[in-house]
């Protein structure tokens, strides 16, 4: 199960403790792990234009996923996801869902355009590590004084 990461801007203490509640309790109907976080670059990022700090957050985001927490159920801007207050679990869950859903097409597209491949690693026997050393180590050595004097005389 991979994690995603949900950033919180500008919402209110009580509408954190919400998600944060929300998030816990819908986590059984969840297919990916999320978790909320300050420090680490934002898979989704929730705003709350009710805020000055919410529209500030939202006037310079830069994530790749962006939702809004309104109690409308339109909104004029670029909004990728609404959840509408008051929030239930079901819907939440069946949102995140979708958001890891879009986010896997949305990297698998990014790997696809830069033909990246996924790096695959196996681990060698040490058998064979010491013959690629000694096939490294196998280039001919440098001749010796007699084969020298044999050439020139």
């Amino acid at each position: 199960m991979s994690l995603r990461y949900i950033k919180l801007s500008g919402l209110s203490e009580s509408e954190s403790r919400a998600l944060k509640s929300m998030l816990r309790i819908a986590s059984p109907l969840l297919t990916c792990q999320w978790t909320i976080t300050e420090k680490h670059d934002a898979d989704l990022e929730i705003y709350s234009f009710d805020s000055a700090a919410g529209l500030k957050a939202w006037k310079n985001h830069s994530s790749t996923l962006a939702a809004l927490l309104t109690h409308q159920s339109e909104h004029n801007d670029a909004i990728d996801i609404i959840f509408k207050k008051p929030l239930h679990k079901t819907q939440f869950a069946e949102t995140l869902n979708l958001a890891a859903e879009q986010l896997s097409k949305h990297y698998l597209q990014l790997l696809d355009e830069t033909n990246l491949q996924p790096i695959q690693t196996h681990k060698k026997s040490w058998l064979s590590k010491i013959t690629d050393f000694i096939r490294i180590q196998k280039n001919r050595a440098p001749p010796s004084c007699i084969e020298l004097a044999s050439h020139y005389a």
